[in-house]
């Protein structure tokens, strides 16, 4: 408990408590009117006007941080309690978050976790898995290890199997109802640009280019995605939700390279910045991480680097935004090495971090943590004040590469996960420059998945009954081929130089030929299959119904005969 000591008459103190509990740091201000206090929690009794009032006072020194170190510092840390039993627990209550670690969503070997108010975990999926969280938290999708997608509702209290088609998972559009996805995916290569809409599990193809990588705008209006032109190129496009993806025309933006990849929308939703690059394996790549301002047609760039060569033909990976999109992270490596680079775009001020490549930024875009495997340490950065501080764990302990972290939504505190089961908690100053305080907490985790604002995720149920997908019917049209495709996969026209029918209903006729299709040509099967005669012979079709994003044209086209095969999966 935080008290106030008054020592007015001189000699006669009196202290006064002033309704806080658990501060990890006390401090006053130069002026020696204002406590500062971070990190602590309204004590019980306190009532909701005097919680307010010291939320609003934190809120305003924030705001007004003149960068001057305060005068005193008192570190008060009291043992946090965690669960390690991992109760499951009924859903949350409507009061005021008091434990620090409230919203934290976390996978361990059990399920997914979510702790509530009190500090206690609470279950929302009974099955290990990256739970991908929709806007509104009252929707999850996650994958199976098969490869099987499920959505989680919270409100109808059911899961169900969305789909068996392989996908890579992106980000949910704001409205919580649609994901951007990548169908058919590889190791080097996102997919082909998809929308899973979750109310009726059916996939939407959208481009029929291949994505190497991706970003969705912060409307959810408007994709950038890299497409693969050959063994090393990539070229910008831009797909707005409803039309036709549109190349990204570089010199309209006075920039010559030929090559741009790894986009990433600033949070402002301003700007877009590429990775431009021109090169080949024989004499390496020049690049430069390259802002792109869409409303005055301009291109800032950050200083060039140069690779020899692309490892596995991937190209370095996309930049990261601050959430006030004044500062850009860029991963480089150097001598095989790995360094962070923190560029403000607004004054080309930079601090750079050696041994770090996994990187966070906490919601104030004041700090920065990054995880160095090498060294096994945290390194936090304050870049408004070129400030940087190590935080070691143990020397002795040797840590994979599956690290994973999250800010809470004040950014005040940092968790994470070092690729074991051990979960660690910094807790950062909201003044001066010292070291954070840094904990080991008494629960495991194999993965931090997110940090959420409340409303929270109400308490799964393991009762609830999943709904997987019923098996398909085979259908009988002994005449035709046996059937190699399924519905919502992703095909082609057969590479045998043929072209193929497309009809507007499903049968073998003149009259009903709506287009030609080449050999090559990306579709998705979305209806069918519907068994039909040939006329005049003794064999059948097996129609499927397709849509064609590169015509945006919905028909039906015969998988093969008893010869050939006209139509393929795309594996």
């Amino acid at each position: 408990m935080v008290y106030e000591l008054l020592n007015t008459p001189p000699g006669h103190s009196t202290p006064r408590n002033i309704g806080i509990t658990r501060c990890v740091l006390v401090a006053f201000l130069a002026s020696c009117v204002m406590l500062l206090a971070t990190g602590c929690q309204p004590a019980p009794q306190v009532t909701d006007l005097l919680r307010a009032t010291i939320t609003s006072q934190v809120q305003t020194i924030e705001a007004q941080r003149a960068g001057k170190p305060p005068l005193l510092l008192q570190v008060t840390t009291e043992p946090q309690t965690t669960p390690s039993d991992l109760p499951l627990i009924s859903s949350p209550s409507t009061s005021v978050p008091t434990d620090p670690l409230a919203g934290l969503v976390y996978r361990s070997e059990h399920g997914v976790w979510q702790i509530d108010e009190t500090g206690k975990a609470q279950s929302i999926l009974d099955e290990s898995a990256d739970l991908h969280i929709a806007p509104d938290h009252q929707h999850a999708i996650f994958q199976t290890s098969g490869g099987d997608t499920w959505l989680v509702d919270y409100n109808q209290q059911n899961k169900r199997q969305l789909t068996s088609v392989p996908l890579r998972l992106g980000k949910w559009l704001p409205g919580g109802e649609q994901l951007v996805v990548g169908m058919a995916p590889g190791e080097n290569f996102w997919g082909y640009l998809a929308m899973l809409h979750t109310r009726s599990g059916t996939l939407q193809l959208l481009a029929d280019a291949g994505a190497a990588e991706t970003t969705l705008s912060p409307d959810g209006q408007n994709i950038a995605f890299s497409a693969i032109v050959d063994e090393v190129g990539r070229l910008p496009y831009l797909y707005r939700l409803g039309e036709t993806p549109a190349l990204l025309k570089l010199s309209d933006y006075s920039v010559q390279e030929p090559y741009a990849g790894s986009p990433a929308w600033s949070p402002d939703g301003n700007s877009l910045t590429w990775i431009t690059g021109n090169g080949n394996q024989q004499s390496g790549f020049s690049m430069a991480y390259t802002i792109f301002q869409r409303a005055s047609l301009t291109a800032h760039r950050a200083p060039p680097f140069h690779l020899e060569y692309l490892l596995e033909d991937a190209w370095p990976p996309a930049s990261g935004w601050s959430s006030d999109s004044r500062w850009l992270v860029y991963p480089l490596r150097q001598a095989a090495r790995p360094i962070l680079v923190i560029w403000n775009v607004a004054s080309n001020a930079q601090v750079t971090i050696e041994d770090c490549w996994d990187y966070t930024w906490n919601p104030q875009s004041n700090w920065l943590a990054c995880w160095s495997t090498g060294r096994s340490e945290i390194v936090l950065v304050e870049p408004d004040i070129n400030q940087l501080i190590r935080l070691p764990l143990e020397s002795n302990t040797e840590y994979p590469a599956q690290y994973s972290a999250a800010w809470n939504p004040a950014g005040l505190f940092f968790v994470f996960n070092p690729g074991n089961e051990q979960v660690w908690m910094i807790t950062l100053p909201a003044e001066g420059t010292f070291t954070p305080h840094l904990e080991l907490l008494a629960f495991q985790a194999n993965r931090i998945l997110d940090w959420l604002l409340p409303p929270e995720i109400p308490a799964f149920d393991n009762t609830w009954k999943p709904q997987a997908i019923p098996p398909t019917p085979e259908t009988v049209c002994p005449l035709a081929p046996p059937a190699r495709l399924t519905l919502q996969t992703l095909a082609r026209v057969t590479l045998d130089g043929s072209n193929l029918i497309v009809r507007s209903t499903p049968q073998a006729g003149a009259e009903n030929v709506i287009a030609r299709l080449p050999q090559g040509t990306l579709m998705q099967i979305t209806g069918g299959p519907v068994c039909a005669l040939r006329p005049r012979m003794t064999e059948a079709y097996l129609y499927w119904q397709v849509t064609i994003p590169s015509l945006q044209l919905t028909g039906w086209v015969a998988e093969g005969d008893s010869k050939q095969y006209y139509v393929e999966a795309i594996k």
